[in-house]
């Protein structure tokens, strides 16, 4: 497996587990094992933590404040249920007085000649993670097993998803991490006056995956772009002369020259910051090699105009750990004359709130209707299961602008942590008469819903890439979106779950 990039995912929920566990029997080293599914593509491999197993005090040979030793009959329990249920291992350990930048320690090392080696060979196809961390959590070392090279590659970054802030953690050994690095770059100055210099260097490790290019999407990949965060930018349309008067960067004249919208934006967002980090994606997010560009990524967001590439990226974000922001606006016009103009966020963090799926947000059966092949398509709509037709919708520059900047503020301040009061799952915007509303869904926040096929443990959540992606093909109407046509009329649930203010 030749991979450059290699980070862990991890909820609150878990990370909060561990920490109790680690305040429980302190000062003692402890060993346990993180459990997890993989989100592995070209140059990048991400452990997706989902299950975690403690040993009790029986299960240790050695247990002491200067070093610990499991007994192997634990090790082998845990390592069968985890082959049996196709998870990977990260096999962790603490050293509570190592303070905030751990480093394995001789005995460590002497360990990781073997250990690894040895569950590899036991158990086939595994990936196997050692990780050490600090009593608090806070510092971590850990490196990725290669067994085809027989050696071990630094693991990058440990991202910790909350529904408020996305929280990064550098082990010792990363790459990524310099404690001699300085913001010294005055492009990017004033950002670090409101923000501090650290959360602004991070955002230059941080992956964004922007899903539409068009009138609200090109204004949020340039705002983000001069934030510092890395881009990998996806549509699949051409400039048409009907974007001109809301675009940025294009004209009438620009239409005219069969220039993809994803092109458009890298050229704008080089222009004005040649150091951008923007990967361009040109293709229809229904495609499974479209998609598969956009599984490096940290967070998600999406402003395309179509329930179909939305409920896709819904379905990306919870299977491989990234958390989603979904724009949007509308304008309702009434005999002449408006009578409402809004924006609105969805922002999902996989295992922490509501999904597309369960909070009923799109039309399920619509937003299925987009992944029928053509001919599929077409047998479902002569048999009166979807209409065919589509209306283009009122769009307006200055809406477009505003929500724009509105999603770029707040991917900021998730991303830095900034800003207190940040757990909204959806903000509502009212750009006809003033104000932003906050809303909460009346859920558990623990990670414990059962229901939904998506977000739930019970279902796609975090299962990387074991489980199937949303794509457009032949003969998956006749299973799985046929039925839901069928059967839903147009809503996979009958009852809505409202937010609650």
């Amino acid at each position: 497996m030749n991979t450059k990039e290699t980070s862990i995912v991890m909820s609150r929920q878990l990370r909060e587990a561990i920490r109790d566990r680690l305040n429980h029997e302190a000062p003692n080293e402890i060993c346990f094992v993180i459990a997890g599914h993989l989100s592995k593509g070209d140059g990048h491999c991400r452990f997706l933590a989902t299950h975690v197993f403690f040993a009790e005090p029986d299960d240790y040979e050695i247990q002491h404040p200067t070093a610990c030793r499991l007994k192997p009959e634990f090790l082998q329990k845990v390592l069968l249920y985890c082959a049996e249920n196709q998870l990977h291992v990260i096999y962790t350990h603490t050293h509570p007085f190592s303070g905030g930048h751990p480093r394995e320690s001789s005995t460590d090392l002497e360990a990781a000649e073997y250990m690894p080696a040895a569950i590899s060979a036991a158990c086939p196809g595994m990936l196997v993670m050692t990780m050490v961390i600090s009593l608090d959590f806070e510092g971590i070392e850990a490196h990725l097993f290669r067994p085809s090279l027989n050696s071990r590659v630094p693991v990058e970054k440990l991202i910790v998803t909350e529904p408020g802030k996305l929280e990064l953690h550098y082990p010792t050994s990363s790459p990524l991490r310099d404690p001699d690095l300085e913001l010294n770059d005055l492009y990017l100055s004033r950002l670090s006056l409101a923000f501090g210099q650290e959360a602004v260097l991070n955002n230059r490790n941080v992956r964004i995956g922007a899903i539409g290019c068009g009138s609200l999407g090109e204004p949020v990949i340039a705002q983000l772009a001069n934030l510092g965060f890395k881009l990998t930018i996806c549509d699949m349309d051409e400039f048409q002369i009907e974007n001109a008067n809301r675009s940025l960067y294009g004209n009438q004249v620009t239409a005219t020259r069969s220039i993809t919208k994803t092109e458009l934006c890298r050229r704008a967002v080089l222009q004005t910051n040649p150091d951008a980090d923007i990967r361009v994606v040109h293709g229809d997010l229904r495609e499974l090699e479209i998609q598969h560009q956009l599984l490096d990524c940290d967070l998600l967001v999406v402003t395309t105009d179509n329930e179909t590439s939305r409920f896709v990226a819904n379905c990306m974000a919870l299977v491989h750990g990234m958390v989603l922001f979904d724009a949007g606006t509308g304008i309702i016009v009434e005999d002449g004359q408006l009578t409402a103009v809004q924006g609105q966020i969805v922002k999902v963090v996989p295992g922490s709130n509501l999904c597309h799926e369960c909070a009923d947000f799109f039309d399920a059966g619509v937003a299925y209707q987009g992944l029928l092949s053509e001919e599929d398509y077409e047998l479902a709509r002569s048999r009166g299961y979807v209409s065919g037709a589509t209306m283009a919708a009122p769009s307006v520059m200055p809406l477009n602008m505003a929500m724009a900047g509105i999603t770029a503020w707040e991917i900021l301040r998730y991303a830095t942590g900034a800003t207190p009061n940040n757990e909204w799952d959806i903000l509502s915007v009212d750009l006809l008469n003033g104000g932003m509303q906050p809303h909460y869904y009346q859920r558990r926040r623990d990670g414990t819903r059962t229901d939904c096929p998506l977000c739930s443990r019970e279902g796609m959540l975090l299962g990387g890439n074991r489980e199937p992606l949303l794509t457009r093909k032949k003969g998956f109407s006749h299973s799985r979106t046929m039925k839901l046509l069928k059967e839903s009329n147009g809503s996979t649930y009958s009852k809505k779950s409202e937010p609650a203010s």
